[in-house]
């Protein structure tokens, strides 16, 4: 089994950079790439190894995809974003555990969080982006009446693709040390 692991993890991360390129350009991670990665995975490994790798394997579409989806239902990250996370952990978990799938999520935010730092520094807008960063979490523990409005203009968004690709190549550089 552990002869396929090389292979497995560069699959999936051809599978992530082709996410993040599309991502990159077209600001989409479309679902004729997404949803083979959730599905097909449970189904190869029903057949290849048995009930229990198909069930972890649907496991970790679960367990990977639901703080993403959280994040999401605030508006905080893509669908896209969200599927493809959960297949990674439904192409990763029966053969790699659960802590790597989840662990690429850790360093894909961190990765985000990086280059997000970075564009708001090169733009020069560190000042307004805390301010802004500010009135949100304030807004959080406020009633409706009460909360803050903000200015849109001063929100950043990131395309997190790319940062899902550098995230996963860096666990998977990481855990063959």
């Amino acid at each position: 089994m552990e002869n396929v692991l090389p292979f497995l993890q560069i699959a999936i991360l051809a599978y992530c950079a082709i996410a993040a390129i599309i991502d990159y350009r077209t600001g989409l991670i479309p679902n004729w790439l997404t949803f083979p990665g959730i599905f097909l995975p449970p189904l190869a490994y029903l057949i290849a190894i048995g009930p229990s790798a198909a069930a972890w394997s649907v496991g970790g579409v679960f367990i990977c995809g639901f703080i993403p989806y959280v994040m999401f239902c605030k508006d905080a990250i893509g669908g896209g974003d969200v599927k493809l996370f959960a297949a990674i952990g439904a192409i990763a978990t029966p053969l790699l555990t659960i802590i790597v799938p989840v662990e690429a999520q850790l360093y894909s935010y961190i990765v985000a969080s990086v280059i997000a730092l970075s564009q708001i520094a090169w733009k020069g807008s560190i000042k307004q982006s805390f301010k802004t960063m500010g009135i949100i979490i304030s807004n959080l523990f406020k009633k409706a009446a009460d909360k803050i409005p903000v200015d849109t203009s001063m929100t950043h968004s990131l395309r997190l693709g790319p940062s899902i690709f550098l995230g996963t190549l860096i666990c998977f550089a990481g855990n063959l040390f």
